[in-house]
């Protein structure tokens, strides 16, 4: 919410992350990350445009962080 341009397609991040940075991030496993990382975008939770990632669906992503949404 603090960093991000709105835009018709969500929130884009104003910054590049590689899958590894963010599996990093997270403390899992590269190969981690990119399963779920494609399991949001297939859901729309996320978009991935070329080197920017833009959240498309920011409610259920923190309702999956809260424990309150199963991330099936």
């Amino acid at each position: 919410r603090r960093d991000g341009v709105r835009t018709e397609a969500g929130l884009t991040l104003p910054f590049h992350l590689t899958r590894q940075s963010l599996a990093d991030m997270c403390g899992t496993t590269v190969e981690t990350a990119i399963r779920v990382m494609s399991r949001w975008t297939r859901d729309g939770l996320i978009a991935d445009e070329g080197a920017r990632l833009v959240v498309t669906d920011a409610k259920s992503l923190n309702e999956i962080a809260a424990g309150e949404k199963k991330n099936a």
